[in-house]
């Protein structure tokens, strides 16, 4: 019972993915992404601050890994 729930499970995550693939090529035919058009959920390239957003994630990536020195985090 338990492998049938295993490949149960396998099978649900694979078709998730594939749908989300369907979706990124739906998005590159289609020429915009979001639900629809003019999307509210979807930011537009002039409304987020890339430059805060980065700093916000390295600072949850330090926070996460110990604070190290910058020429020790990976790349």
């Amino acid at each position: 019972m338990a492998a049938f729930s295993r490949n149960r499970r396998n099978g649900l995550l694979e078709t998730a993915r594939d749908a989300g693939h369907l979706n990124v090529v739906r998005e590159m035919i289609g020429g915009q992404a979001g639900r629809f058009a003019d999307d509210a959920s979807m930011p537009g390239d002039d409304e987020i601050d890339w430059p805060a957003y980065v700093a916000k994630v390295e600072a949850a990536a330090r926070s996460a890994h110990g604070s190290r020195p910058s020429d020790q985090m990976p790349s």
